[in-house]
């Protein structure tokens, strides 16, 4: 699996060839090239339900209830799917008699097996989990090595101690003193500091990819583009959804459970659209930004995105069908016009210069918040609750972007325009009576005043690939 070792590697391996003590060796992105709690749980299958699972425990984090500390949170994951899914145990076993040699370090390895020749001692010390890490070094075409591992009934608690207390446990502390220890994470620092010769070093071809690794809704917002924030709970769950409810629960036709659990549907599946123009603007940012911030992990494929269509327009139709049982076609075909909108929108928010970013934005917003217009009836006064949201997300939108980016001239006149129209648009939709010969003029008349702006904006207006960067410090409206 891996090539010739660099010069930095080759220090640790002498190390581990000349040790005169036993040789403690970390598992994971060390001895083995991957996480083993993460290939474990990628392991499982169905993988969607699996990764519908995973996802709603990074929404939720119930372990915290259980007065759990920071790092219990992997083996909360692998004791749920443990259970939720009882053949994942067994289809490990199987599965890592191709996994386990496939990303085995050989040139640690190697040096391992000398280490046996010369009647050394090995010990494989892991905070992964036994159930996960035995059959796992088992399969390795390795002498039989010492194991020590977290526990998996109690595993926070082995986690918690760290590796150091778990050998001393099992060895007493004389063969830590003594011993050289390998290893990738600065979480073994108190083992590094109290052992003969630390070796802490980091290996070329190893990766850690977190599970899940096959789309469930809200997977790319929570495990790439707002990675540790909890936006989806504080936001989308705690500020949008409700709002949704209120504006929409006093005058639905349908009992209300019913109306709330399609509503939730609904959600869902404009976020999973939602995910996939995120992932555009990563890839966009990726190939035009010099000063992209983007995810840490590789950005996923093709099947991401079909994957997220799918959750749309399946959760999109069930939630239709509960909302609107009588007109399900005629409600399914305002769904899709909506999604369709939603995509083209985000298309061109990605590919178009940032200087079109400010009205895009706000049509974004407007499209997320008012989304429910498609399917059900809002009531006036929640309209209005969701106009003022969607202005207000988007003048701070504004905000970061003057400050982020000073040259920019901000379409104020395009944006009230746009704004004003989105505005009478949702009103007649709910059915509220409006002249139009006012809604005319007075679009007119906005349209009239900003006429300069307008003629700049769309001036400024190219894909950024004509431009070839999307740079702040580049662009026409620089």
């Amino acid at each position: 699996m891996t090539t010739q070792p660099e010069p930095s590697t080759e220090l640790g391996l002498h190390a581990v060839r000349q040790a005169s003590g036993a040789v403690i060796v970390d598992l994971d992105e060390t001895l083995w090239l991957r996480n083993s709690t993460e290939e474990y749980l990628d392991s499982i299958r169905p993988r969607w339900l699996v990764a519908a699972v995973l996802i709603m425990l990074r929404i939720f984090p119930v372990w915290r209830l259980m007065g759990t500390q920071e790092d219990a949170e992997d083996w909360f994951r692998v004791v749920v799917c443990s259970v939720v899914f009882p053949w994942a145990i067994p289809l490990w076993r199987r599965r890592v008699r191709t996994v386990g040699v496939q990303w085995l370090n050989r040139p640690l390895a190697d040096a391992i097996v000398e280490r046996f020749v010369s009647d050394g001692r090995v010990i494989v010390a892991t905070r992964g989990f036994d159930v996960v890490v035995e059959p796992l070094v088992a399969s390795f075409d390795l002498p039989a090595m010492d194991v020590v591992a977290c526990r998996f009934r109690k595993g926070r608690l082995d986690r918690h101690a760290g590796k150091l207390a778990m050998l001393d446990d099992r060895y007493g502390s004389h063969l830590v003193n003594e011993a050289t220890v390998i290893t990738d994470s600065e979480t073994d620092r108190p083992l590094l500091d109290r052992c003969a010769v630390p070796v802490l070093l980091q290996w070329p071809d190893a990766r850690y990819v977190p599970a899940p690794r096959t789309y469930a809704p809200f997977g790319y917002t929570e495990m790439y583009k707002r990675w540790g924030q909890r936006y989806v709970f504080h936001i989308v769950l705690v500020r949008d959804l409700p709002l949704w409810a209120i504006a929409t629960a006093t005058i639905a036709p349908i009992p209300a459970g019913r109306h709330l659990v399609g509503l939730a549907m609904l959600a869902v599946s404009f976020w999973c659209v939602y995910d996939v123009g995120y992932l555009e603007n990563d890839r966009v940012a990726k190939r035009w930004e010099h000063d992209a911030v983007l995810p840490a992990r590789p950005l996923p494929g093709r099947r991401f995105v079909i994957g997220a269509w799918a959750w749309a327009l399946g959760l999109g139709a069930a939630a239709v069908y509960l909302l609107r049982p009588g007109e399900f076609l005629r409600g399914m075909g305002f769904w899709l016009g909506l999604l369709a909108g939603l995509r083209l929108v985000f298309f061109l928010y990605n590919h178009l210069e940032k200087s079109t970013r400010p009205v895009l934005y706000s049509v974004l917003q407007a499209l997320r918040l008012l989304a429910p217009l498609a399917v059900v009836a809002v009531a006036s006064a929640g309209v209005i609750a969701l106009l003022l949201l969607s202005w207000s997300r988007s003048m701070l939108y504004v905000l970061y972007r003057s400050i982020r980016t000073p040259w920019l001239i901000v379409p104020h006149g395009v944006i009230d325009l746009v704004q004003l129209a989105i505005a009478y648009i949702t009103l007649w939709r709910i059915g509220v009576r409006l002249e139009p010969e006012v809604v005319a003029m007075a679009l007119a008349w906005m349209a009239f005043i900003s006429r300069g702006e307008i003629r700049s904006s769309l001036a400024t207006v190219r894909l950024i690939s004509h431009s070839g960067t999307n740079d702040a410090d580049a662009g026409t409206a620089k």
